[in-house]
């Protein structure tokens, strides 16, 4: 109801039913997290660990982990809530070389999926190794399946089978 925050991303997590939302403070020009149980809705919010100027990329539920991406220092941050309190449980660098991702963030299968205007970056969460890139003009969505991964870029399409 606020008109100086910006609705950035959200995401539910069908495990247990839970909403989570970043948003920009317009005012403060901070970065939150606010999260909800969807059958309480009592909303509770938290400032995220980024800086002035940042765009906060994705916020994703996977495995009861949070994941949400730091675009101005190239850091995927992995959040684990502890009661009502989330802790930084890993931050992952993003090779500087790809650029910064500002598009989409995906995470399935213990893999991370960045998307910016032209490349797609998947790593692995538990090595934080970079195992797949493909620059393309104009990548439009990721998709990973148990073992296949799919990306849509304007004028041509991707499928790529792993184990």
């Amino acid at each position: 109801t606020e008109c100086n925050v910006m609705l950035e991303t959200l995401d539910i997590a069908k495990d247990n039913q839970e909403l989570y939302v970043t948003l920009l403070d317009r005012k403060d020009n901070k970065h939150y997290l606010i999260y909800s149980n969807l059958n309480t809705i009592d909303f509770q919010k938290i400032e995220l660990p980024v800086k002035k100027g940042t765009i906060v990329l994705g916020v994703k539920c996977e495995n009861e982990n949070l994941f949400f991406v730091d675009s101005k220092k190239s850091i995927v941050y992995v959040l684990q809530k502890n009661n009502k309190e989330f802790l930084v449980k890993q931050k992952i660098e993003i090779p500087k070389k790809y650029g910064i991702f500002d598009e989409s963030l995906f995470v399935k299968n213990n893999l991370l999926a960045l998307q910016n205007r032209n490349n797609t970056l998947i790593l692995d969460i538990n090595t934080e190794n970079v195992i797949f890139s493909l620059t393309d003009s104009y990548v439009s969505s990721i998709h990973i399946n148990q073992n296949s991964l799919q990306i849509g870029c304007w004028d041509k399409g991707y499928s790529f089978k792993y184990d």
